[in-house]
This record gives structure tokens, sequence and C-alpha cells, in this order.
């Protein structure tokens, strides 16, 4: 009978060694005469003596949780998510949407981190993406949250998050903005020389400027028509705004366009392209000046039905009193006439309000169709535009049209100073919920959103006012103060019931009994959170399992379904009852294993790891590890 003693580190004070071989949770002990161990012997755990860590320990089963930024559902203006344009984007604490390791463990600077990452990764609004000069082009949406330990009297209390919107626009203008084709099958040649995309073919064009979308802090563009506009021919064109979409292919064609875009027989069309897609455009369109945008018209709710998809619905702007300076127009303005010598389309974009504007060649501006102005001159849900959602948050210049020698300008485009030019060779996945949406297939999240009764053509009961409408939320000085940063760590009726099922974070974030988080303070473009108090989960309670690694015997690890060298297993309390700090642990009856030698066994080193039960290394042992063992 023999007892073995081993420990990664044999002086008497607790400082471990540094080396590789010398962790507290993993180490080799090397013999400097040979052990001989008789055949037909056992080996049983004696004891044990280590150091554990109050560390944290992250997974996909704690840290998920959800952001939402918008108006607060629950308020007499939402009284339910439907009553928004937002939803809670998914997140989880350390990357974007789920861990890419099973297991993070660390202290709570790195849980800090931890969480800041998560919360980066599901920030889409343009009003929350801060980039720096200094921010590595791989992390393309850093977010304004900010995430500081709140104490008293030098105690952690739990977390303090600071949400800070963006507030500074700027304009860029045609000498730096390019047009990226959109065409799908390539056969629409332009060129792109300062702002100005020119065709070069019969076809036409169809393009997208892909750099700067339109700022929600009244961010503004101007797109000058007027090189498309023949009055004597019937060439058609379109100009707008859309969000960025990847390359979808059908038998027929290929397309960039959201994969639920259902073309309609109601769709603006141009020769060669057939309907065009657009979250909001202005078209000559047979001749007439029409405004499109993207929504549904569906009788059925059912998010499957086909005519629940996307397609692009017409805005009437013409023909009636909330618009007196195209009443008379029966079917639009005439653009083949254009007795007003109209050339550019001035875009306003006030947080959820767009507001479209036309220029005429003396720099006039007459409104040509918006939500508030139209509506409070008797404009019914077909006649305003809808507000702008989670889906359109990253909207991007388009222009198309027919024919050969045709230009397209943009004058100048606002977009937030902080915010990314657009690279194409990260893809939209990593700009804007759509992008991630769609580069995940997710788009049923977009579309759950852009299926609400506000979006919905068919819709003309819904909402508080039961008119189908939903009044689009402003921008206040320079920030949109209703609303609101909240994070959503345990599911939600309220905020989702579907999309923050897997939400399990209370814990971590600190809101064990206040799930939806509650701002202490939010003013001027700032949301101050502050966490409930910390709870037990900052402490690694897992049990931990002894690993010997160099001898025959033989165990079943059931977790992973596979032979192990696990010889015990330590408790999640030691002998005095401690959890954390120096633990001493020794079984009350020894459980001897057989070794399985059936000759004599020479051992010159014993290798010990301290594992978790999946046998990854409990990296939150340190200082000095003592194992004793006992082989008969």
């Amino acid at each position: 009978m023999s007892l073995v003693v081993t420990s990664n580190d044999f002086r008497e004070n607790n400082n471990p060694n540094t080396n590789q071989v010398s962790k507290a949770y993993s180490y080799q002990n090397n013999l400097l005469n040979t052990l001989r161990i008789p055949k037909n012997s056992q080996i049983a755990f004696q004891s044990a003596k280590i150091t554990r860590n109050s560390e944290i320990t992250i997974d996909k089963a704690n840290a998920q949780f959800n952001h939402y930024f918008g108006v607060p559902v629950g308020t007499v203006t939402a009284p339910t998510i439907k009553h928004t344009t937002q939803t809670s984007f998914p997140a989880c604490v350390g990357s974007r949407g789920s861990l890419q390791n099973q297991r993070t463990v660390g202290n709570i600077e790195s849980l800090r981190e931890n969480i800041q990452l998560g919360i980066n990764a599901a920030s889409y609004n343009p009003a929350l993406i801060q980039i720096t000069p200094t921010v590595p082009a791989s992390i393309v949406n850093p977010t304004s949250t900010v995430i500081t330990e709140n104490k008293t009297e030098n105690v952690l209390d739990g977390f303090k998050y600071t949400t800070t919107q963006n507030k500074v626009n700027t304009k860029h203008l045609a000498a730096a903005l390019t047009w990226t084709d959109i065409s799908g099958s390539e056969v629409a040649p332009f060129t792109s020389v300062a702002g100005v995309a020119t065709s070069t073919s019969a076809a036409g064009m169809l393009a997208q400027n892909r750099e700067y979308p339109l700022s929600q802090n009244k961010g503004e563009a101007i797109i000058n028509f007027s090189g498309m506009n023949a009055k004597t021919n019937d060439d058609d064109w379109i100009v707008g705004f859309s969000r960025i979409s990847t390359l979808k292919k059908d038998v027929e064609l290929e397309y960039y366009a959201p994969q639920q875009w259902s073309p309609s027989v109601k769709d603006p069309e141009m020769n060669g392209f057939g309907s065009i897609y657009g979250d909001i455009i202005v078209t000559r369109f047979n001749g007439k000046l029409k405004v499109y945008q993207s929504g549904v018209d569906a009788a059925s709710t059912d998010e499957n039905s086909v005519d629940a998809y996307l397609q692009m619905n017409e805005v009437v702007y013409y023909g009636g009193d909330w618009n007196a300076e195209f009443k008379g127009d029966a079917d639009g303005y005439d653009m083949k006439l254009n007795d007003d010598d109209y050339v550019a389309i001035k875009f306003t974009l006030d947080g959820e309000h767009m507001r479209i504007d036309l220029i005429d060649d003396g720099d006039s501006e007459v409104l040509l169709s918006d939500y508030i102005v139209t509506k409070s001159k008797g404009g019914l849900k077909a006649n305003l535009t809808a507000p702008i959602c989670a889906s359109k948050m990253a909207m991007y210049p388009i222009c198309s049209c027919e024919g050969t020698a045709k230009t397209c300008t943009i004058n100048y485009v606002n977009a937030y100073t902080n915010y990314p030019k657009y690279d194409a060779a990260l893809g939209n996945a990593h700009y804007d919920w759509w992008g991630y949406c769609e580069a995940n297939n997710l788009e049923r999240w977009a579309l759950e959103v852009e299926n609400r009764f506000w979006n919905n053509m068919s819709n003309t009961t819904g909402g508080i006012l039961n008119d189908g409408c939903l009044l689009p939320v402003l921008i206040t000085g320079d920030v949109q103060t209703n609303y609101q940063s909240k994070l959503i760590t345990a599911p939600s009726v309220e905020y989702g019931e579907f999309i923050t099922a897997n939400a399990t974070a209370y814990d971590f974030l600190g809101f064990r009994n206040a799930p939806v988080s509650v701002p202490l303070s939010n003013t001027a473009g700032v949301t101050i959170t502050n966490s409930n108090k910390l709870t037990g989960a900052y402490g690694n309670t897992d049990s931990i399992f002894i690993r010997l690694n160099n001898l025959t015997q033989t165990s079943i690890n059931g977790v992973k379904g596979t032979t192990s060298k696990i010889i015990a297993h330590l408790p999640r309390f030691d002998n005095n009852g401690n959890q954390f700090g120096s633990l001493y642990f020794e079984p009350n009856e020894r459980v001897y294993m057989k070794l399985n030698n059936v000759e004599e066994l020479l051992v010159n080193s014993f290798d010990i790891d301290v594992v978790y039960q999946d046998e990854q290394l409990c990296t939150t042992i340190s200082a000095k590890t003592v194992i004793c063992l006992h082989i008969r």
C-alpha cells in the first residue's frame, strides 16, 4: 500500500509556479526514482487541498439577453410592441447571438467586458453606433453604451449602463460619393463619377450608393433626376432610398431585394428590370410622378401567407385636400409636361418620419408626401408615408432609369458622423438589423415588424386611433428623447415572447427581480440604468473532478459519452461547507479503481488535471494545489 502526495508547488507559500506544467489546475510531478506498482493494483482519491476563486462561468445557459432601443412598451402611445417600430434584438454575453465557445471563465471585470461585447453586437440603431479611427475594421458596431461598476464605499453593488445617442451629422457631397450596380444580372452598365451615375446602354441603369445611410437626426439628401427626365420620350426613372440586400436568384432573374419581397402588379416597373424594390421611392411611372413605399397589403395576419410578404404600396399624394399643390392631378403629376420644372427630390428623415419634397430649377421646395402635414389636412393611411422601422434604419440612395446617357446625381447625403462607411468585404450583416437577419436566415424577425398594422395597407382600423396608422416618433432637438435603451434578461411577453424566449442573463446583468430594465434617467439622449445588486451567480459553483492522465485506470464520463481518466469528484462544498477560497476535501470512504495492470506497472510521474464535468480545465483554481492518492 502506498500514499502518493502530489502538488503543483512544493513551496510552503501559496505562490504558484508560472511554468505550464505547474498550473494549479494542471500539473506534473516527476519522480526521482521509478515507482513500481504491483500487478492487479487499485488506486483511490485520498484528499485534496485547493484554492478556488469566486470567478464567473459564462455559457449559453445563463448568458443570453435582448437589447431594445425604442419607445417603452406599456405606455399610452405604445401599449404593445405592435404599436412600435422596433423589436428587441437577441444578444449573448460575450458575442452576437451565441457564444463561440461552450464556456468562458473570468472575473467581474472580464464579465463587464463580455457584457459590453454582447450589447455592442445587439445595437443596430445608427444613433447608437460609434466608430472611431482606433477601432479595428473588423469591429463595425461598437455601441455608445458604456458599462461601469456601480460601487458604494468600494463595495460592488452592480453595473451602471450609460447609453449615449449620436447627435452630429456629416454632409457627404457629390464629389465623394459613388454608385454601385444592383441590376443583378449586370445588364445595365453605367459610369459613376463624383456622385453622378451615367447610363451607357439602352438598358439604362439600376444603382445604389452603398456608402452612407441617411441619418435619423433630421438627415437630408437631395437627388437630382433632371438628367433622366426627358419630356420628349416615355423613359421612366426611380430615385429613393433602400436597405442594402444581398443578391437573390430565382429561375428567371437575379435581384437585390429582401427574400420576402413578392413583386405585385402594383409595383413600379422598368423595361428590362421588371418590378423594382425600394423602401421609399419617387418614380416617373408611365409618365406620371408616383411615390411608393415597402409594406404589405394583407387581409390575413398570417406572416406565412403570400399576401403578407413585402410589396411596393403607392402613397397617394395627389387628388385631395391633403396636398393642395397636387389636388387637381387625378393620377399624379405629369412629368412629361413638368410645367413646374421640377429637377430634384429632397428626402428628410426626422426620427421615424420621412418627408419628401420636390425642388424646382429655382431651388423652391414644395411638399410631395409625408405623414404629419398630410394627416393634419385630412390625409388617410393611403396618403401617408409609414414610420421608418427597425428593418429600414440604414437606408441608402438608389436610382434607376431607362435609356442611354441618362444621369442621376446625389447632391449630398447627411449621415451620422460616427456611423461607418459601408464596406462590401465585411457584408451587410455587420451594419444593421436587416443585414444581420438576412445573413443568418432570420428574415422572419424583420417580417414580423413589417407586418404590423401600421405597415399593412389592408389594416385601416388598428392603432390607438383605430385608423390603421402609427404616429412616427420625432427627434427632439438632436436626439430621440422618446426612445429608451432597455435590457430584457428573461422571456417577456411585452417585448416579444418568441424573440426573447432564450433570455437567461438576469443574474449576470444584475436584473434578477427586474427582467426588463427600467432607466434611472433618460434625458438629452443619455439613458442611465443601474442594475440590482449582483447575486450568487457571480461565482462559479460547478462541481469539479480530479483526472489522473498517465495511469491505466478507466472511468466513464456519461456527460460526454466517452471513457475518461477521472478518479474523483469534488462537490460544490468542501468538508467545512465552503465554496470559495482555500478548500479541503476528503471522502468519508475511498473508492478504489482498478489499474488493470496484469503486470508490474512502472511509473515515473503523476500527471493531474482539475476539470469540469465536460473535462475542460478548471481555470478558477489558483495558488497551491495538493492532491493525495492511495494505491493498494
